[in-house]
Formats: C-alpha cells, structure tokens, sequence
C-alpha cells in the first residue's frame, strides 16, 4: 500500500488498524499538508452495512465543527476503495495511556471535561455518539483531547446505523442500551462516566469474561465508588462520576454540557491561580492555446514534424466596436471551451501562447509559439443568434485547410460551445466522441450562460453569506444540469473558499479543493482553474505556490482582475507588501468601480501599521457599496486604531445593523474593552462566539476579557483553551498567518504555558517581522515572561510603525511598565493628534 496513491493522497506509512479499517498517514497532494487516511478493509468493502457505517462518519462529521473532534476533510471511493481523510493526529489513545498508568487525578478531569465540552456540541446537534470509550479518545502530545469514529452514531430525524444487534462497546454501554430503550444523550453521558471511572482507577465499574456478564453486571450490579480503589479521589470527584453511572438516566447530569460545567467545577481548587494578560484586539481579515492536430490534417499541415501543433485563437466579434458583456461572456466561454476539450482529445498536445498574433505576421507568430496549425474564429450576432466562422490554418503557407460555421443561441451557451467543438474535431480528422454527441441529448438549463454570470456577481459580493450561498447553489444546478465544465468548478472552488472564509467550517475547505482538484483535472492551464488554484493555495498559507499560479494567470491574461486581488492577498501573506500594493492598484486602474481591490487595498495598509491610509480605500468600499457590512466593519476598525472611539463604534455599529456578523461583534467589544466598559465588552463577545462558534479570535477575545472580573474565570479558561485548541487545528492544515501565531502566543502566556507562547510568538515574528499587531502582542508576552528590555523593543517598533499608543496606555497587561521612563518615551513618539492629521490629510485624496 505504502507509495500508492487514492484519489489525490499518496499512502506514506501505517498508522493502525481497527476492526474494519486500516489507518494510513498520507499527502495530500492537492492542499500540500500530511493527513490520515483510513481505508475499508477489502475484505468487507462489499459488504453494505460496512460501506453505509463507513460513510455514515464522513457524513456525521460534516455536521460537527469542535476543536476536540476529530475533522474529517474528505471522503469517497477510488475504485473499489472506499475511503475517509481526517486531520492527522499525532498521539496515543487514552486507553493505553490508562493501561500504562494512572494520570494526575486534574489531568484525568481535564480530558473528560474535552470529551464532554464535545458531546454536548454534538449532542446540541442531535448527534448522539453510542460508542464513547478509551479506545476512541485521543491525546496529544501538546494536551489536546479528540473524539474519534462517529461511525455508530445517531443523528435526529435520520434512520440509524445498525443491524438489529445493539451496537456499541458491552463495558461502556448504558443501562437504557443495553435493554433496547431509549438512547440520548444521557447515554453518552454514562459512557464518559465509565471513562472517567476507568481513568481514575484503572478499572471499568463491571468486568467479566464474556460481553453477557458485564451486561447483567451493568444492569443490576452496585458500583463501588472511585475512592475504594484510589483514595486520593475524594467525595466531590466520586459524587460526579456516580452521578454519571446512575442506573436511571434521569439520575445521571442532565446533558453533556452539565456534566462538564461539573468537571470543571471539580478542577477549579486544583489549578495554582495565576494571574493573566492579553487584551481582545480590533483587526482585521484569456490567453490562446497550441494543440496537436489529428492525423489526417497533421498529414497535409506539418512542416517534417512528428506533431501537429494548434494555436486557438479567441473568438473574436465579426463587427468593430463594442458588444457588450453578455457578448462577451460568450466569445470568452467559446474560446475556452475549445481549448479545454480539444486539450483532452486523444493525440493532441497542448502548450500555452501568452500573447495573441497582434501586428505579427501569421507564419512569425506560428514558429514564436511553435505551432504548425491555426484555429481563428469569428462570432456574428443577430439579435440572440450566433454564427460562428472558424477555420484552421497551415501558418508556413498561409492557406486555409479546413473550416465551417456553426450556428446557436446566446441564451444556450453550453450546447453552442460543444457543437463548435465537436466541428472541430470533426475538421481535424477525428471521429464523433460520446463527448461530441452529449448535447444532443443532455437536458440544457436554456439561461445557463445568464445562471454562470448571475453566479460570478453573486460572488462580487462575497462579503454576505447569503450571496455566496447563491452563487453555490447555481454553480451546483449548471453541473447537474450541463455536465462537467472546468471553469464552474473553478468558480465552485472559488465560492466555497469564501464560504469556508465566511465560517470557518473544515467543510467547506474540503469541498473547495475537491471542485478545485476536478477542475484541474479538465483543464489544469485554464486561467480561472489556475486562479481557484493559487486562491486555494493562499487560504493554507502557502504563499509562494500560490503566486506560482498567479503570476501564470496574469502572464496569460494580463486584463483579469481578479487575478491581480488575489496575487496581492499572496503577495502581502508572502511579506512582500510594495508588490501586494501596486497589485491593487493595478486592479483599481482596470475596475475603479469594483469595491474588492479597495477592500484589499486596505488590509494591507492597515496590517502594516498605516491606519490613516487604509481609512481612504474602506471609506470608497461603503461609497461603492453603500450596504457592505464589511466595509464598514473594516472603516471601524482603522477608526478605533487611530484612537477615534467615537467614530469607531458608529461604524461597527452601522455594520452590525446592515448584517451581524462575528467580527462585528468582536471588534464593537474590543472597543468597549479599551473603554473599561467591561460587562458590555463581555456581552459583545458573547454574541460573537454564539454566532459563529468556530471564530478562533472570538473565543480568544471573549477569554483575555473575562480575565478583567473575577467571577468570570471559568469563562476565561474555557474561552482561551477552545481558542488555542481551534487555532492550532487551522495551523495543522496550514502553515498560517503571523497573526494567527501571535494570537495564540498571547492566549498561551494568560493561561501561563510559557514556553510554548515564547516559541508561537518568535514564530510570528520570523513569519512577518514587520506585521504591526504581532509587535504589539510580542511585547505583551515578553514582559509576561520577564523579558523587559525585548518587550520595550518591539513595543518602540510597533509604535513607530505607526499604532496607536492609547491602546499601550490602556492595556492592562502593561501596566507593569507604568513609571518606566523608556515606555513613557515609546509614547511620546506616538502623538495620537499627528496620526490624526495625517489620516485628514489622505482622506481627502483617493487610492
């Protein structure tokens, strides 16, 4: 198994192997990052109980978004293969931690507080687990708790995984399980309280030889209360964990949820009290193509060579002047539909030419490109019908040697695009393919070329979920109803990044590389296949292999707009801020009208410290589009960073009005924060975490909060350790953003874990040394590890690159610095009244 390859993950080495699985450590090859791959034993692959557990996990898991269970980024079948891929975690099982020795009595409370943090989010999702055992809980090196295989779970309002036998492990079954009654969270809840028993005492609560006999124990047997087998338990630990064993469900905790407020409860006299930092921040977030011609016409066209090769030219209007961009839209898909299928036809070979023929003569321009045959083509329109003109071209004479039109409708684009294809085939001396023959008997959607551009503008507006949720939903229905086509699954990829940037659900990262590995598939050198590429490369962090892609993208099509935002999102992720600049404004001097590079522009400056400067860009987004809840979230921002509190919450606040939105929500609360107006700050948090639970800053913010009043430490824990926990999953898969490691540098230090925040916020420094927000936090760190001189450094470079010093002067964390003479000198160099002028100054110009 070791070197082969399913689907797009190349097998590297065994990780274990289960009852009907084996677990193999993988690459994906598309995303760049090691993953776990576990495949169905070939043994019972035709088998369709296993084969419907098996997907049943994937499809769980697609409902459960939580740092403590396990992710599962992929699923299908690549043969007769059936297979899942899910975050690779690198640790033991609990059971064998157990069976080794016993662990700290907090520690033991601390994993099953995870496990039930988990089972309670799922529970809430009517997902219940049935098979909560050691066996199936996984500790890491670094402290983090995962729930593994949902493969037996029950979700509400769907019909269950099972055979007729109950299902489950006999030692951890519930009463209720065991005599077929009523399953729900209840019995999760039972199931934990035998992992915790066996975890504080090294034993379950009922053994026997056989599964009958620790059946009849659980049913009517006593169990001894931890404390008989471990004395150092105490009454409060053995009051909770019987609880959790009752015989009754109605005796046991409520849900999960209640029993891990009762865990927690249990840890609080355990945990040294310390004190903690970290303050909630205000931040942010066509070319022609040469193909090998058929045998029959490379006879008469090739010069002595042993190929054909074809250069297309795009489809070009019969009439001067402009078309229009319904027009357009069509002449473009032509083009690119005959490249991308001819590219796939059998004997043909494609290379790109960056430049069409221009005032170059034809022959010049065939032997520049290394063609030997020319596809040229001519659309004339009358009213919604379509004549195209193509003919083919031998460059060294000048003749041509095959040709004919093809008539259509604008309002069926799909179906004109193949017949022009299967034409060409058919005139390079190639017999009619099913591919050819399939529009004539496919059913056409007869607005998919208006459903495709309805689609591209929904996506314009990516800053509202719902328009992206749109443009989902029609490039789904063109793929159902039109068949495959690179660029909708380009543009599907492209749709479900934003999505997944939107909510920071896996789910849709995973759907977005496979429309992205699909449309690679069809036509790997399609300008908006190698955009889908480069912008799925940048969402993972990996900046330089998505530039690859982009500057290949603007090389072949250099008027692409989008192109150009998404080569400044790499470029600035890459730390080369100049080049990400010009990269906007090469886009605004293509689109003066297209809030998006503006947008971009902004993050860059303010990333950078030139707050006032990005005031100009974000105030032109809500000129452009008055309703862009985004646009003025950012404007907030940039105002609360030039210490305009007053400006600042009127923005967040006209955003939240336009659409709620987490960051919204964040960034009003760091306001308040900074403010004193703690309990508001605290509300606002609370919003942001409830609307979107996967925001890692949000909990981050929520927890550096509640730090400010005493009865909220709980809270704070909590909230900081569901932060590092969620930061670190999205790190695993990527390689990240300096912020996102500067962040958890600040949540790591407030919960005193040291080290590990001295190695995330050195690596935050060495990703982007000149990202402004990491400074700051880096000096908030240092100090909290007692490195004085090195926190006053970065906190003098990030003042002199330009952020403003009434959030220093505030910040709680460095109040130790109160009375410092240095410090008082970093805040004079940052006057708040220059900042202000010079953000008067630009706003009267534009970008």
């Amino acid at each position: 198994m070791i070197g082969r390859t399913i689907s797009r993950y190349h097998i590297l080495e065994p990780l274990g192997r289960g009852g009907m699985a084996t677990v193999w450590k993988a690459r994906d090859d598309l995303l760049g990052r090691t993953v776990a791959i576990k495949l169905l034993d070939e043994t019972i692959a035709s088998d369709p109980v296993s084969r419907r557990r098996f997907r049943r996990e994937a499809e769980i898991a697609a409902l459960l978004e939580h740092p403590s269970i396990v992710p599962v980024y992929d699923a299908g079948e690549s043969g007769e293969t059936a297979f899942l891929v899910m975050k690779l975690v690198e640790g033991e099982t609990l059971a064998r931690f157990v069976a080794r020795r016993l662990q700290p009595i907090d520690e033991v409370l601390r994993v099953a507080a995870s496990v039930a943090d988990a089972l309670g989010y799922a529970h809430a999702r009517g997902v219940i687990h049935r098979d909560v055992t050691p066996r199936n809980i996984m500790l890491t090196g670094n402290g983090d708790v995962y729930v593994l295989d949902f493969g037996l779970a029950s979700v509400a309002g769907q019909s269950k995984s099972t055979t007729g036998h109950i299902v489950g492990t006999p030692a951890y079954m519930a009463p209720e399980t065991l005599s077929g009654g009523t399953v729900d969270g209840r019995s999760d809840v039972y199931g934990l309280g035998v992992v915790l028993y066996e975890a504080l005492t090294g034993a379950t609560p009922f053994q026997g030889d056989r599964p009958e006999i620790v059946g009849y124990a659980i049913l009517h047997g006593v169990v001894e209360p931890p404390s008989r087998l471990r004395p150092e338990v105490d009454s409060a630990v053995d009051a909770v964990v019987m609880r959790a064993l009752s015989r009754e469900p109605d005796g046991r905790h409520a849900d999960a949820g209640e029993l891990m407020a009762a865990l927690l409860r249990l840890r609080a006299p355990l945990i040294e009290s310390a004190s903690y930092g970290g303050e909630p921040g205000a931040q942010r977030s066509t070319g022609s193509a040469s193909i090998v011609a058929g045998d029959d016409l490379a006879g008469r066209a090739a010069t002595g060579r042993t190929q054909t090769y074809l250069v297309v030219l795009p489809v070009v209007a019969s009439a001067d002047g402009e078309i229009g961009d319904d027009r357009r839209r069509v002449l473009e898909g032509l083009t690119e539909a005959a490249r991308a299928a001819l590219a796939h036809t059998e004997r043909l070979h494609v290379v790109v030419a960056g430049t069409p023929i221009g005032d170059e003569d034809t022959r010049a321009f065939a032997r520049r490109v290394g063609a030997n045959l020319i596809l040229r083509s001519t659309a004339r329109f009358v009213g919604g019908a379509v004549r195209i003109t193509f003919a083919l071209i031998d460059p060294e004479r000048d003749v041509q040697v095959a040709g004919g039109n093809v008539d259509g409708s604008t309002f069926q684009p799909f179906e004109l695009e193949d017949r022009l294809v299967a034409s060409v085939r058919a005139a390079l001396g190639f017999k009619p393919s099913a591919t050819d023959e399939a529009w004539r008997s496919r059913p056409h959607d007869p607005a998919a070329r208006e459903r495709y551009a309805q689609a591209l503008g929904y996506l314009r507006r990516f800053d509202h979920e719902a328009s992206i949720d749109g443009a989902i939903a029609l490039l789904g229905g063109l793929l159902a109803t039109e068949g495959e086509s690179a660029v909708v699954h380009a543009t599907m990829a492209r749709a479900c990044l934003h999505k997944y940037r939107e909510t920071k659900q896996r789910v849709w990262e995973s759907r977005a590389a496979q429309s992205c590995e699909r449309a690679a598939k069809l036509d790997p050198s399609l300008p908006d296949v190698m955009l889908a590429v480069g912008e799925l490369h940048t969402a993972a962090g990996r900046n330089d292999e998505a530039l690859r892609e982009l500057d290949r993208v603007v090389a072949v099509k250099p008027d692409f707009y989008e192109a150009h935002v998404s080569r400044a999102r790499a470029l600035d992720g890459a730390n080369r801020a100049v080049e990400a600049e010009q990269a906007c404004r090469r886009a605004i001097a293509l689109r003066a009208d297209d809030w998006r590079a503006y947008h971009e522009l902004g993050l860059i400056l303010f990333r950078h410290g030139r707050y006032a400067e990005a005031v100009g860009p974000w105030r032109r987004v809500t000129e452009l589009t008055p309703d862009n809840a985004t646009g003025h979230r950012n404007l907030g921002s940039a105002f609360y960073q030039l210490e305009r509190y007053d400006q600042s919450l009127a923005a967040f606040d006209r955003s939240i009005e336009i659409r709620p939105h987490t960051m919204a929500f964040r960034n009003r609360g760091t306001a308040l924060f900074f403010l004193g107006l703690y309990e508001e700050s605290i509300a606002a948090f609370e919003k942001a975490v409830a609307l979107n639970p996967a925001d890692a800053f949000a909990w981050g913010d929520l927890g550096n909060a509640c730090r400010r009043m005493p009865s909220h430490e709980g809270r704070m824990r909590e909230a900081l350790e569901r932060a590092i926990a969620l930061t670190r999953d999205r790190l695993d898969r990527g390689p990240g953003e300096a912020r996102d490691w500067s962040r958890l540098a600040g949540w790591l230090a407030n919960l005193g874990r040291n080290d590990e925040a001295e190695s995330a916020i050195r690596h935050a420094l060495a990703m982007a040394p000149d990202e402004v927000h990491s400074m700051v936090e880096a000096g908030k760190v240092f100090l909290r590890l007692g490195a004085r001189t090195e926190a006053l450094g970065w906190l003098r470079r990030a003042v002199e690159s330009g952020h403003g010093v009434d959030e220093l002067r505030r910040s709680p964390e460095l109040r130790a610095l109160e009375g410092d003479a240095e410090f008082a000198r970093i805040l004079e160099q940052g006057s708040p009244a220059r900042g202000v002028a010079e953000n008067e100054e630009i706003e009267r110009g534009r970008p």
